[in-house]
């Protein structure tokens, strides 16, 4: 019993002390945004897709489209004006396009995109090669002739109903 009394005096001394010192915990809600973008292409797409945080998910569809859905959430700890940058990037996502070739989430201002994570839903033509890297979350890719060459850091990699050669890797 003594020890349980000490241990309890102990943790509630510790949050006095946290909660007097004026740290203060932040727990206002992530701010959230999102962009819709259909890119039209006439033929096999190579598609490159990078996220340092957020899922991936790649589905086939119209044979002259890629349609990119995005999801973007800022966390407000330790982030300045989350809200405003998360305009920004909804401003000017992060797509390129030259001719089949599409690039997405290749960012050039590593500052806008401190402790933001952008998930992407993407539709391509079936005959898409796709080549995709994200360091922290899941990905789905499926109903493609690929080939596809796909990595996580951390997360899970499902791949199916690919004919063409697929090479996955998770941390």
């Amino acid at each position: 019993m003594k020890v349980a009394r000490r241990l309890a005096a102990v943790v509630s001394c510790g949050v006095l002390a946290v909660l007097s010192s004026g740290c203060a915990v932040d727990a206002r809600p992530p701010v959230e945004g999102a962009f819709d973008r259909t890119l039209a292409v006439n033929g096999p797409v190579d598609l490159d897709i990078r996220s340092g945080s957020g899922s991936v998910q790649i589905d086939a569809g119209p044979v002259d489209a890629v349609h990119v859905v995005a999801r973007i959430r800022a966390h407000t700890w330790f982030t300045s004006d989350p809200e405003d940058r998360v305009r920004r990037i909804e401003a000017a996502p992060p797509i390129e396009q030259s001719g089949n070739a599409i690039r997405i989430g290749q960012v050039r201002d590593n500052d806008l995109y401190r402790n933001i994570s952008i998930s992407y839903e993407v539709t391509v033509p079936e005959d898409t090669r796709v080549r995709s890297r994200v360091g922290s979350g899941r990905q789905t890719i499926s109903h493609l002739r690929g080939p596809v060459d796909v990595s996580t850091g951390s997360g899970s990699v499902r791949v199916g109903q690919v004919t063409g050669d697929v090479q996955a890797a998770t941390g």
